[in-house]
């Protein structure tokens, strides 16, 4: 099947997503009202509350701007070094479980997507900007924390759907729990069904992390090979996806206690170790995608 013109794709996504996509070249947005009616609260897997991202959002056990929130932004595309107007941005990068869910994956998403955590109408760093989708967890009681949990496989928020959809690759920032449960270990699992974007991450990683980083390829839950995983969700079939572990994570602030302190501290610690393992993430995966979207791959 031939590909279709990128205008006609933007626009079907552009219809898709109905309301709930702003066209976000100058803001950021926090929005629900625009969300297609779920279906009702069931168990999702294992031991989750909700079945969908829908589902969470209809609830009457949590609250938008109290209990959670979801961020996302559509870069402008005369904005995008080396792309026209006619032509959509590659890349992705996306935090399904972002704020006080999975601490840190918000400030990384930002970053690698070209904006800053403490204020995402500002740029970061130096390059392309990347359109992105978070989900975050702004309660902090930790049995409602982790009830706000939907798996990657059961994502269906619609500017999600639509961001990664409308995006050759996409990238998506986890957290994991240190191996074993307990002890210290700094690992990134690297997952999704895109072979290519897996290859230059890993490389980029291992040359700009070291050997103080453990890198793998997991095989089974955290290999985000699932097609319906949010990752993968690109009209390509295909992303890439990073499960950083909490000790990992910890490093790369001065206060990792709060969102707030982490957008404060990122980078910076006063042993001087955190700009090693932040600057040396970020600028791993830009130069991952940048080497991906190259490709062509």
């Amino acid at each position: 099947m031939a590909p279709m013109r990128p205008t006609t794709r933007r626009s079907l996504l552009t219809g898709l997503a109905a309301a709930a996509v702003t066209t976000a070249a100058t803001r950021t947005a926090t929005a629900t009202s625009a969300a297609p009616a779920a279906t009702a609260v069931t168990a999702a897997s294992g031991d989750e509350l909700f079945a969908s991202n829908t589902a969470l959002y209809v609830s009457p056990l949590f609250k938008e701007g109290t209990d959670w929130a979801r961020r996302y932004r559509r870069t402008g595309l005369d904005t995008v070094p080396g792309h026209s107007r006619a032509t959509a941005p590659l890349t992705a990068v996306v935090a399904p479980h972002g704020g006080n869910l999975e601490d840190g994956t918000s400030e990384l998403c930002l970053a690698v997507a070209g904006y800053a955590p403490e204020d995402p109408m500002a740029r970061y760093g130096s390059g392309p900007a990347y359109d992105y989708w978070m989900f975050e967890v702004l309660a902090t009681e930790s049995r409602a924390v982790q009830q706000m949990h939907v798996t990657s496989t059961h994502c269906d928020d619609p500017a999600a759907l639509a961001i990664v959809g409308g995006s050759r690759h996409a990238v998506s920032v986890h957290g994991c729990k240190n191996p074993g449960g307990s002890g210290s270990q700094k690992l990134i699992q690297i997952g999704g069904r895109d072979a290519t974007m897996k290859k230059n991450l890993y490389e980029a990683l291992r040359d700009r992390l070291g050997s103080g980083v453990t890198l793998t390829l997991p095989d089974g839950g955290l290999d985000g090979d699932e097609p319906l995983n949010i990752c993968n969700r690109t009209y390509s079939g295909a992303g890439g996806q990073l499960e950083l572990s909490t000790d990992l994570r910890r490093a790369m602030f001065g206060d990792f206690a709060s969102p707030a302190t982490r957008a404060a501290t990122y980078g910076r610690s006063a042993d001087g170790t955190a700009a090693r393992y932040w600057d040396g993430f970020v600028a791993a995966v830009r130069e991952a995608i940048a080497r991906t979207e190259k490709s062509g791959g």
